[in-house]
């Protein structure tokens, strides 16, 4: 609470924060099941992307044309794709070099549920790449590192960079990506206080928190590479 506390700032009032948690308990309650598509919300569209498949946000067109297996993969475990078109994502795989047999057998199957496709699923990205994110949580994580990078690099607008981050963890404000969570709702706020509000200040506090997160996992990354045996 303190962290929100700093957030909304003195002169917000109670019946703001309370309305601004309301509303995250019921976005939360209303989490994606196994079998349904994204939710879409139609709120601000101009602004935050609640119109739209998370996945159509974070990867363009073209991207998506050339996603690897562990991308797809992210995808597929974050609910992000319906039976069937995790199907034409393994076709697509097959299309563009990865003639792995599990990926062929997935590929040919015609089951319509989630259930039905989990074993071939989980067999084909395990052969495809032994670094394949499994389950949610590393899904989400995943797709979330792939927002902050492309918002550091300056491919994703800032505001719904959070939003999408958000969308993906379920509107918490605690957890890996936290510090995104709240300045998504720091954008909510002001929004709500003036629609018209200037938001320049917030795309650079949350485009600087992508740089610095990005850079210091890659440091992270680096510190755990082994070291060359000397002979």
């Amino acid at each position: 609470m303190d962290d929100l506390a700093k957030v909304l700032g003195g002169g917000a009032s109670l019946l703001v924060v309370a309305t601004r948690m309301w509303v995250a308990h019921l976005r939360q309650r209303h989490r994606v099941e196994e079998n349904e598509a994204p939710i879409t919300l139609d709120l601000k569209p101009d602004r935050f992307a609640f119109a739209l498949p998370q996945r159509d946000l974070i990867f363009s067109a073209e991207d998506r044309r050339t996603l690897n297996p562990s991308l797809t993969a992210a995808l597929w475990y974050a609910n992000e794709l319906k039976p069937t078109e995790l199907l034409d994502e393994a076709a697509r795989l097959l299309e563009i070099g990865y003639g792995t047999p599990r990926l062929r057998v997935l590929a040919a199957q015609s089951a319509t549920a989630r259930r039905d496709l989990r074993q071939a699923a989980d067999q084909a990205f395990a052969e495809l790449d032994p670094a394949c994110p499994f389950g949610r949580t590393q899904a989400i994580s995943l797709l979330c590192e792939q927002v902050i990078e492309r918002t550091a690099n300056g491919n994703l607008p800032p505001h719904k960079a959070v939003q999408s981050i958000s969308r993906l963890n379920n509107w918490e404000l605690d957890g890996k990506f936290k510090q995104f969570a709240i300045l998504n709702l720091q954008y909510e706020v002001a929004l709500e206080q003036n629609p018209f509000a200037d938001l320049r200040d917030l795309d650079r506090q949350t485009r600087e928190a992508c740089i610095a997160w990005f850079s210091f996992q890659t440091q992270e990354s680096r510190s755990f590479t082994a070291p060359e045996s000397v002979p």
